[in-house]
């Protein structure tokens, strides 16, 4: 992070008084703003509110902008904290984390260490069926360009670095695993595990799930308009591809990706 984004180390004492964190940690599309928003709509402790005008990611907090290489200039640490004060008990997003916290540890060692004695991880998984088409339909607008063709050669590529990072999240000691699965076919007893897990009662909003954002239109104007907001999704451009049932041959193949980290 470059000097005008306001960088700097964060210190314990600017995180006192910030409540028990929930960290949502995900492979990319799989799941992560429904369990956001699940917990945004049953839980008081982590319901939060934005300014019109303000981003839907000011109702969570992409706690990636803290990592190496992930610094973006609208993301200071002003704002962060500003963010992470909102609720009662702030909820974290991060789709690049190590499970280890090293690479979090190398940039902000205060934060890594709050997370260490204080946060709940959840990892929540989906099905690289649904998975892999919805990211190669979102990667056009994350990283700009054409969209490669969605084949054989797109799911070699990200299959394994899906594995790998579900097999290192499950790794860790202590985290609170979630399928997407479960908590679409099942929310009520998501929110009961839920409010195990956390200590929180849980307060029953009916529907349990939250309303899905039903176009990038409409994500625009929660933005200007929405205080709450129901939905935090980020809505691909373009559409999802179908699955091609040949390709179930590829899930049954042995994983063999190394892991890296930033």
């Amino acid at each position: 992070m470059t000097a005008r984004t306001g960088y700097r180390l964060i210190q314990p004492t600017d995180l006192e008084g910030i409540g028990d964190p929930v960290i949502v940690a995900t492979f990319m599309r799989s799941g992560t703003h429904l369990t956001i928003d699940l917990l945004r709509r049953q839980f008081a402790a982590f319901q939060s509110r934005k300014r019109p005008l303000e981003a839907l990611d000011s109702l969570y907090f992409p706690m990636d902008v803290l990592l190496p290489g992930w610094e973006p200039h609208d993301w200071s640490v002003p704002r962060a904290l500003n963010v992470l004060r909102r609720g009662k008990r702030p909820i974290l997003k991060s789709h690049f984390l190590d499970p280890d916290l090293r690479n979090l540890r190398n940039r902000q060692p205060a934060v890594a260490s709050w997370l260490e004695e204080r946060g709940t991880f959840l990892h929540v998984t989906r099905d690289p069926r649904q998975v892999l088409p919805s990211l190669w339909a979102f990667l056009p607008d994350w990283k700009g360009g054409d969209p490669s063709p969605f084949d054989e050669s797109f799911i070699a590529e990200w299959l394994p670095q899906l594995r790998a990072h579900g097999a290192d999240w499950k790794s860790r000691p202590g985290v609170r695993s979630l399928a997407y699965e479960s908590i679409t076919s099942d929310p009520r007893g998501t929110v009961e595990e839920l409010s195990t897990w956390l200590g929180e009662p849980a307060v029953w909003h009916q529907p349990l799930l939250p309303p899905p954002l039903r176009s990038r239109w409409e994500s625009r104007m929660k933005r200007i308009f929405a205080c709450p907001s129901s939905s935090t999704a980020i809505l691909a451009r373009r559409p999802t591809p179908d699955w091609n049932p040949s390709w179930d041959a590829l899930l049954n193949e042995t994983p063999s990706c190394p892991t890296s980290s930033n």
